[in-house]
């Protein structure tokens, strides 16, 4: 998955105009940590719930989506086209 989590916490933060030192105050960390943050690929999900509460804006709801995506791309193409079989017939 080509997701980004740090780009999107940091774009969002950027949006806002809290830089790294008012985002690490609300999350109850570092400045130096914060630049760490948006260098990550991946992130815990107890660290994500905060930022998510500081920044106002469920990135967790990014990463359902780019789930789906992925998930819709990887399936074969000889698999998009099926048709269920009738269970009963009215």
């Amino acid at each position: 998955m080509d997701f980004h989590i740090g780009e999107l916490i940091r774009e969002r933060a950027k949006s806002l105009r809290i830089g790294p030192t008012e985002l690490g105050s609300k999350i109850e960390t570092s400045k130096q940590n914060v630049y760490g943050i948006f260098k990550r690929r991946s992130i815990d999900t107890e660290l994500l719930a905060k930022i998510s509460k500081a920044l106002e804006y469920d990135f967790f709801v990014d990463i359902s989506k780019a789930l789906e995506i992925n998930a819709v791309n990887s399936i074969p193409v000889s698999y998009t086209h099926l048709t269920l079989p009738t269970i009963c017939s009215v």
